[in-house]
């Protein structure tokens, strides 16, 4: 199985980096991330641990990785990640 990031979940990876960056320093940055890359050998280990989302529609997933949730949708051949967004965020909206 392969995992596949959507051009909106390397935006919201971009932005998370450079918000991290900014706001906490290199290292915390590189930490956080770090550990959100975990989460995504996990979901790669277990596609289906994250719940489906209720707001999302009927496949969509989502799992927490620290002050955000992984938004994926998965097959038998491949994970995709649709968003990362901040646990604060208006999903629907942004979805």
């Amino acid at each position: 199985m392969q995992l596949e990031l959507s051009r909106r979940a390397l935006a919201d990876l971009d932005d998370i980096r450079d918000f991290s960056v900014e706001r906490f320093g290199l290292v915390r940055a590189i930490a956080y991330l770090d550990a959100i890359e975990q989460a995504f050998r996990h979901v790669l280990s277990f596609p289906e641990v994250g719940p489906v989302f209720p707001s999302a529609d009927e496949q969509t997933r989502s799992l927490a990785a620290g002050e955000h949730r992984i938004f994926y949708v998965h097959d038998a051949e491949k994970i995709l990640v649709l968003r990362v967004l901040h646990k604060r965020m208006d999903v629907k909206r942004r979805m």
